[in-house]
C-alpha cells in the first residue's frame, strides 16, 4: 500500500471519503452561494464566501485516542457535554465534572478564573477555582471555511460570536455571574490573522487560517529569489568570520506558509479596499489574540502579547520588536497597521460592558504552546512540553535568552510575568492527529479509540515502516517535498502491525526532535510532560517513553492551555500570590517508565524507519507545506 499522495493536516474536507457524514468522522463540504460583502464602504467579493464545511470538532476526534485508559477524573474539558448559556444543563449523574452548574460552588472555592481557549476546530472557555478544579465548561465548534483550493477560513463574526456564547455559557454552567469571576485568561492559536478598517471595525477578508497555503507561490518564488538568497548567503560568510550564532540561523531561514507573512503579503496585493485602506493608513491588522481584543474592548484595544506576535515571522525575539527587514525585504506590514506589543500578562482593562452583558477583566493573553508550556509547570530551564494534538510540539524551556537555532527550531516567546521574560525553542512534527485520524477513514480500525490495543497485539511493526508526511516533514528534516505512505508491507502484514506502524512513526519523530534539541541545547533537558488529545493514547505515550529512554509525566488534565491561560491570569490578578501556591496543584494522572529492552528494540526499528524515510524524501516537485 504505497500512499503517495498529497492530504492535507488542515482538516481539509476529502471529496473521496465517500456519502459517510459526520457522525462516523468523515468531513464533507456544503457548497452554498457565495455573498458579497460591502467592507470599507465598497463592495467586493474577497474570500468572506458561505462556502464551509461542516464542522467536526478535532478536539473530540482525539479524545478519542485514548483507547478509554484515561479516568473520568483525567478527562479533559474538551470532553465534557456542551452547555448553552440560556438554559442547558450543567452536569449529569455520571458526568466527570461534579461540580458543574447543577451544583452551587461553595464560597471558600473561590476566587474564580475563566480560561478561553480559541483552537483551530473548537472555541472552549473553562470556569476553574482557586484549587484549578474545573467548575463549569462550554464549547462551541469552529467552522472552517474552503472557498477555493487551498484556502482555509474562519468568519471573523461568527468566531467572535462563539467565544462570547462560550464566556457566558462556562460562567453559567459554574453557577456564577460575570461579576464573580476574577478575570479572564485567553489562549489562542497562533500565524491565523486578519485585517480591519480602523474606521467601521469591518474586516476586509475571513481569518485566514495558519494551515492556509494561498502564498505557495509567494513562498516558493521568494524562496528562490536572490533578493532572498544574498542576503542570507552573506550572513552564512559573515558568520564563518565571527562565529555569530544568529547569522548562521538567518543563512538557513526559509519562508513557509505557516508564516504570516506571505499570507499576509498575499491579501496585501489580491484584496483591493485592503490595500488601498493600507495607503491611507486606516487598516488594522491582527493576529487571533489582537482581533478578540479589539472586538471584546469595542475598539478600546489594538495590542498583541509577545508569544503570538513572535510566530508571525516579522516579529525580533532578540529584539522583542517588530522586525524592519521584512517590510523593507517584501513590503509587508506597514507600522499603521501594527498592533502595539506588550507583555503576556498587560493589564488589557475590562470588556465593554455591552460585549458580555457585565464588565470582565482581562489580566493575561498567550499563544497556544506557550500556556501549554506554562500549564504543564515546565518552569525551568529545559524543562520540556510536548504536545500532541493535530501535530506534534515539542517546547524546550530556553530561560532568559532566545535560543539559536540551525536545525528548524523556532526561537519564541514563552511567557512574561511581572519582569520575568521567558523563552523557548520549538520544535513541530506535523500530522500527528491526521495519520491516526487517515488510519481510521481507509478502514484500518473502526474507531480512533482501538489503536492502542491493536497496536500493542502485536510485539513489532513487522518490518512494516510509516512515513507521515501528508504536509511533508519538518525540523530537523526539512523536507516539504516528501510523501506520506507505507513502505515493507508483506503477506504476513495484518491491520495490527499498519496501526502499530502509525503509532511508532510519531514517536519516531518525537525522537528526531528530542536529538536534535539536546544536540542544540547548551543544557540538560529535564521533565518532559505530555499533553493534548493524542496524549491519552497510553500505547503511544509509552513507545515514546521507550524509544526517548525518558520518563515521561502526563498530567490529569491533558488540556494544558487552558490551565496555563488561568494560572497566568490568576497570578496576574493577585488569586495566587506566586507560582508555589501552585505547585501543590499539580496532578499528574500517570508516569511512562522507559524500558530499555523494548527502548533498543523500537531504536532498531527507527533505524529501517530512517532509511524509509530517505526513500520517500524529495518525493513531489514543489514543497506540501
Amino acid at each position: 500500500m504505497d500512499v503517495r499522495r498529497r492530504a492535507r493536516a488542515s482538516g481539509q474536507p476529502d471529496t473521496h471519503s465517500g456519502s459517510e457524514g459526520p457522525s462516523e468522522g468523515r468531513l464533507r463540504t456544503t457548497v452554498e452561494s457565495s455573498e458579497t460583502q460591502n467592507v470599507g464602504g465598497g463592495a467586493m467579493t474577497d474570500g468572506r464566501t458561505d462556502r464551509r464545511s461542516d464542522s467536526v470538532d478535532e478536539s473530540e476526534v482525539m479524545c478519542e485516542l485514548g483507547s478509554g485508559n484515561a479516568s473520568n477524573d483525567g478527562e479533559s474539558t474538551a470532553e465534557r457535554s456542551e452547555n448553552t448559556p440560556d438554559g442547558g444543563t450543567g452536569g449529569t449523574a455520571d458526568s466527570p465534572n461534579p461540580t458543574s452548574r447543577s451544583a452551587q460552588p461553595d464560597a471558600h472555592c473561590g476566587p474564580f478564573v475563566a480560561a478561553l481557549d480559541v483552537g483551530t476546530t473548537s472555541v472552549r472557555c473553562v470556569v476553574l477555582d482557586r484549587r484549578l478544579e474545573v467548575r463549569g465548561v462550554c464549547r462551541r465548534p469552529v467552522q472552517l471555511l474552503y472557498p477555493v483550493p487551498e484556502h482555509v477560513e474562519i468568519d471573523p463574526d461568527q468566531l467572535f460570536e462563539a467565544v462570547c456564547e462560550v464566556i457566558k455559557g462556562a460562567v453559567a454552567d459554574a453557577g456564577l455571574t460575570l461579576q464573580q469571576v476574577t478575570t479572564l485568561g485567553i489562549s489562542t492559536q497562533r500565524s491565523s490573522f486578519t485585517t480591519w478598517s480602523r474606521d467601521t471595525g469591518r474586516c476586509y477578508h475571513n481569518v485566514v487560517c495558519w494551515s492556509d497555503r494561498r502564498a505557495s507561490g509567494l513562498v516558493k518564488a521568494w524562496n528562490a529569489s536572490l533578493m532572498f538568497r544574498v542576503p542570507a548567503h552573506v550572513c552564512w560568510l559573515l558568520h564563518k568570520v565571527t562565529g555569530n550564532p544568529r547569522l548562521q540561523a538567518v543563512s538557513v531561514l526559509r519562508l513557509m506558509n505557516a508564516q504570516v507573512t506571505m499570507r499576509l503579503l498575499w491579501c496585501m496585493q489580491n484584496i483591493p479596499a485592503l490595500r488601498e485602506d493600507i495607503g491611507r493608513g486606516r487598516a488594522l491588522f491582527g493576529t487571533l489574540e489582537t482581533f478578540l481584543l479589539y472586538r471584546l474592548t469595542a475598539g478600546r484595544l489594538h495590542v498583541s502579547d509577545r508569544t503570538n506576535a513572535a510566530a508571525t515571522g516579522f516579529f525580533d525575539p532578540y529584539l522583542m520588536q517588530w522586525s524592519g527587514y521584512p517590510r523593507f525585504l517584501f513590503g509587508v506590514a506597514p507600522p499603521s497597521m501594527l498592533p502595539e506589543v506588550v507583555s503576556t500578562t498587560y493589564d488589557f482593562g475590562i470588556t465593554a460592558p455591552e460585549v458580555l452583558g457585565a464588565p470582565l477583566k482581562i489580566s493575561c493573553v498567550i499563544g497556544d504552546q506557550s500556556a501549554s508550556l506554562f500549564g504543564a509547570e515546565c518552569w525551568q530551564r529545559g524543562d520540556v512540553a510536548v504536545t500532541l494534538g493535530t501535530g506534534s510540539f515539542m517546547d524546550v524551556n530556553t530561560g532568559e535568552r532566545p535560543h539559536t537555532s540551525v536545525r528548524g527550531f523556532y526561537p519564541a516567546v514563552a511567557w512574561e510575568l511581572g519582569e520575568e521574560v521567558v523563552f523557548m525553542a520549538e520544535g513541530a512534527a506535523g500530522d500527528t492527529a491526521a495519520s491516526v485520524l487517515w488510519g481510521r477513514r481507509i478502514g484500518l480500525y473502526d474507531a480512533v479509540e482501538d489503536t492502542a490495543a491493536l497496536a500493542e497485539s502485536v510485539p513489532d511493526a513487522g518490518g512494516v515502516r510509516f512515513v507521515p508526511a501528508f504536509s511533508g516533514i519538518a525540523a530537523p528534516v526539512n523536507d516539504f517535498k516528501a510523501a506520506a505512505g507505507f513502505i515493507g508491507i508483506s503477506a504476513e502484514s495484518s491491520r495490527a502491525h499498519l496501526t502499530r506502524a502509525i503509532l511508532q512513526a510519531i514517536a519516531f519523530r518525537l525522537r528526531q526532535l528530542y536529538d536534535s534539541m539536546r544536540a542544540e541545547c547548551a543544557f540538560p533537558l529535564r521533565h518532559i510532560r505530555v499533553s493534548g488529545g493524542v496524549a491519552r493514547n497510553d500505547a503511544l505515550c509509552q513507545m515514546a517513553a521507550d524509544v526517548l529512554g525518558v520518563r515521561l509525566e502526563r498530567p490529569r488534565d491533558v488540556e494544558t492551555s487552558v490551565r496555563g491561560a488561568a494560572m497566568l491570569a490568576g497570578l496576574a490578578a493577585g488569586v495566587w500570590r506566586d507560582r508555589s501556591e501552585l505547585e501543590p496543584l499539580r496532578q499528574t494522572e500517570r508516569v511512562f517508565e522507559p524500558d530499555p529492552s523494548r527502548g533498543a528494540a523500537l531504536r532498531a526499528e527507527m533505524a529501517e524507519w530512517e532509511r524509509a524515510l530517505q526513500r520517500f524524501g524529495e518525493w513531489y516537485p514543489d514543497d506540501v507545506k
